[in-house]
């Protein structure tokens, strides 16, 4: 019974947070290639209340995404866990609230960008922390 009261108050969650702005702002497939850097591939994916996929460059880093309204702030969350970690919260009108967790321990990096859009990189360089920024730029903006 428990566990069924949950799930009701997961799907209305849901239901109420359900954005169609978001999906409208979602790149389509030919979007996104062309919003990549040179090099890059990316497969998709869907989820039960998002979207994601994973991106990456052969010898570059790789990056997993999820686009969805109930995002959160998973690289807040992260540098909370791990209070050696830098954290940096920044924005733009353009991208809304942008939030950066690094790691250098694990090379790994957090990103949300207003709480819709998601990314969990491995990153070994610092080439590769611009590049994982330009990228989740790039699909912050909707589509013109």
């Amino acid at each position: 019974m428990r566990s069924a009261v949950i799930t009701l108050i997961i799907v209305g969650a849901m239901a109420i947070g359900h954005d169609p702005k978001t999906e409208q702002s979602q790149a389509t497939r030919q979007e996104a290639s062309a919003l990549l850097l040179p090099g890059y591939h990316y497969t998709a994916s869907s989820g039960f209340d998002s979207s994601g996929g994973r991106i990456w460059k052969d010898g570059g880093p790789i990056i997993y995404y999820e686009f969805g309204p109930l995002g959160g702030e998973k690289a807040r969350g992260y540098a909370e866990q791990n209070p050696k970690r830098s954290l940096t919260v920044t924005g733009s009108p353009a991208t809304g609230e942008f939030i950066v967790a690094l790691d250098e321990h694990e090379d790994r990096m957090l990103v949300d960008v207003d709480r819709r859009l998601h990314f969990d990189a491995r990153v070994r360089t610092r080439r590769d922390v611009v590049e994982v920024l330009q990228i989740a730029n790039a699909l912050a903006r909707p589509p013109k």
